[in-house]
């Protein structure tokens, strides 16, 4: 059972690929690094689907707001250079269980702890190799008196780790593996948590004659193999296994800019096709947790029109084919610019439009916006963020085990403010709005409504040490 993503696993939003292009520092990857995005993937993944009995927006790290392991913090141990980190704190969930105003159950508020510690270890200097580790573990205690509630509390796990060899030279050869465990609040009271494993080990070979700097010109770009794992506690006709390959060529025609073309084939073979009793009916299941293959193709535009100004916009196509029941297509595209005016300010804008593969239908095709920025100044770091999705499921299995297309619309907003105390501490208080646009479905007995029509406020604070 998973739950929709809005924009934390929509990485093509965040400010990596303009910062990267804007920023003085710029890495080897046609994206973001060469020597390191394939070994750092996005940390925040895309999650295509959704459970049987709900749609929703993903839920990562509830309260925790803790930063990763800076590179440039911790002791140097030979090349490389080690860094810790530990964070804890307490935060507010209005409605845990996301339920609507006409849930029967009414909606539970819940008070939270959390503690994260995490570690990091880099290679300082990448001549002959590039080594890099993160791993931070987050545990999440609900605290009350009622079991249904307590039972939520558990443990999410983030972690990658990866070597690149000759990463300065003209070709380079790089291995990798990434994990990943969730623990989400279940729908309901009485409800398991929603957890789940995602395991993503691959092998690289990327190509950059005309070097790594953001002065580089010519071509470059980079062959991928991947074997994504997922695998669901407790709803195991969710598990599956998707082996892939990816490509990326692109070409600098001026510093800073370049036109690029990327490719993707993967193949989604689910590991038990079987139906847990009371489950969607046969045709339903059959036609949206076939097996299947997905097809994409995008040629984009990426550019720093100044050093303060910078755009990228792409065109693809994607494909979805189902070895069973009805297959999917559709064009794609996305535009983003960001603009800094001062070093202390940035402000980001980006649309996109996209399909993807889901356990429950037989696509998933999303339009989605967003506006985001971050101000800091001096100790103070502050920033803020809102976006707004529609959801189109093609073929959605029903709590009934019928058939039909649905659409949602999902917002999500936030902000947060961190203050260092000192070199290495910080303060910090974050909020998040997650709220369902569409009216909530009608409650019938013994069927559960989908999860419209809520509304979720989450407050959290607390304090973040780097060592």
């Amino acid at each position: 059972m998973e739950r929709i993503s809005t924009w934390s696993s929509m990485p093509w939003l965040t400010t990596t690929w303009l910062s990267m292009i804007v920023r003085r520092k710029q890495l080897p990857s046609s994206e973001m690094s060469m020597m390191r995005s394939f070994m750092s993937t996005n940390r925040r993944n895309p999650s295509c689907a959704l459970s049987a009995l709900a749609v929703s927006v993903l839920m990562v790290s509830t309260f925790a707001g803790t930063s990763e392991v800076a590179a440039q913090d911790g002791v140097s141990v030979g090349e490389l250079r080690l860094g810790a980190g530990l964070g804890a704190g307490a935060g507010y969930n209005s409605n845990l269980f996301l339920a609507a105003d006409n849930n029967p159950d009414g909606q539970v508020s819940s008070v939270s702890a959390f503690v994260e510690p995490r570690i990091g270890l880099s290679t300082i200097e990448p001549r002959s190799y590039d080594f890099d580790l993160e791993l931070s573990a987050e545990w999440m205690q609900y605290i009350s008196e009622e079991e249904g509630e307590r039972e939520q509390s558990g443990l999410s796990l983030t972690g990658h780790t990866g070597l690149r060899l000759n990463p300065i030279g003209d070709v380079s050869a790089a291995a990798s593996f990434r994990v990943r465990r969730t623990n989400d609040p279940a729908y309901s009271v009485d409800g398991s948590p929603l957890r789940n494993w995602r395991l993503a080990p691959g092998v690289e070979v990327g190509f950059h004659p005309g070097g790594i700097g953001e002065s580089r010109l010519g071509f470059s770009g980079y062959l991928r193999g991947t074997y994504r794992v997922a695998r669901f506690e407790e709803r195991s006709q969710l598990d599956r296994n998707t082996p892939g390959v990816s490509a990326r060529l692109q070409y600098n025609f001026l510093p800073r800019t370049a036109l690029y073309v990327t490719g993707g084939l993967a193949r989604t073979m689910y590991v038990d096709e079987r139906d847990e009793e009371g489950g969607a009916g046969e045709d339903a299941r059959s036609a949206a947790r076939s097996d299947s293959t997905s097809l994409n193709g995008v040629l984009g535009f990426t550019t720093a029109w100044t050093r303060f100004l910078g755009t990228r916009t792409a065109v693809g196509y994607a494909s979805i084919n189902h070895d069973v029941g009805p297959s999917a297509a559709a064009l794609t595209a996305e535009a983003s610019v960001m603009l800094q005016p001062v070093s202390s300010l940035r402000l980001t804008a980006g649309w996109r439009r996209g399909l993807e593969d889901s356990p429950v239908a037989n696509a998933l095709r999303y339009d989605g916006i967003r506006l985001e920025g971050s101000y800091r100044w001096n100790i103070v770091e502050l920033e803020a963020y809102t976006g707004l999705r529609f959801v189109r499921l093609d073929s959605f299995v029903s709590g009934d085990g019928e058939l039909e297309d649905r659409t949602d619309r999902l917002l999500d907003a936030g902000s947060s403010l961190r203050v260092a105390v000192a070199r290495n501490v910080g303060i910090g208080v974050r909020y998040r709005l997650r709220s369902s646009l569409d009216e909530a479905e009608e409650f019938e007995e013994g069927v559960s409504a989908l999860p419209r029509g809520y509304v979720q406020h989450l407050v959290s604070g607390g304090v973040d040490v780097r060592f």
